[in-house]
């Protein structure tokens, strides 16, 4: 199930998320996951809804969540911080998966 897949470039969404777009996401995402069950719920994003405070929602909501963001975007990965554009892939890899890393250095 794709939960906010492919809404574009909506400006209610753009930048930040207000606390009345965050407690639009709780309510709509509380609903399919109690209806079907938390471990029956990925949420999948684009950029645009790469925000610290829907990761921590997400978080607190016990979802997982599959969020596409920036190459500039800090992670901590082998004891460091660094832009997840400097990690490469390994041989002729064509998709890379990290599992769960801390992000945003600046608002951990």
């Amino acid at each position: 199930m794709y939960l906010f897949g492919g809404l574009g470039k909506n400006p209610v969404l753009q930048g930040r998320m207000k606390r009345y777009e965050l407690a639009v996401i709780r309510r709509a995402v509380g609903r399919v996951a109690k209806a079907v069950g938390t471990r029956r719920v990925i949420v999948t994003a684009d950029r645009g809804f790469a925000d610290v405070a829907l990761f921590t929602l997400l978080n607190q909501l016990g979802l997982t969540f599959i969020i596409r963001v920036k190459t500039g975007t800090h992670v901590y990965f082998r004891g460091k911080w660094c832009k997840l554009g400097q990690l490469r892939f390994r041989g002729n890899e064509r998709h890379r998966s990290f599992g769960a890393l801390p992000y945003c250095e600046t608002d951990f």
